[in-house]
């Protein structure tokens, strides 16, 4: 494997750790909402 093969790999690999870590930081905050969002959730249901 030469330098080129590895600046090319590099290469596609960087877009899809871009997208992955992106994604990894929605599901974090999506985490953290669905934290507060479900005692919320349930808290109206119980005034109905």
């Amino acid at each position: 494997m030469n330098l080129r093969d590895i600046t090319c790999l590099k290469q596609a690999i960087s877009p899809m750790h871009k997208l992955l870590s992106l994604w990894r930081k929605r599901r974090k905050l999506a985490e953290d909402a669905g934290i507060f969002v479900v005692p919320l959730w349930y808290i109206r249901r119980g005034d109905q």
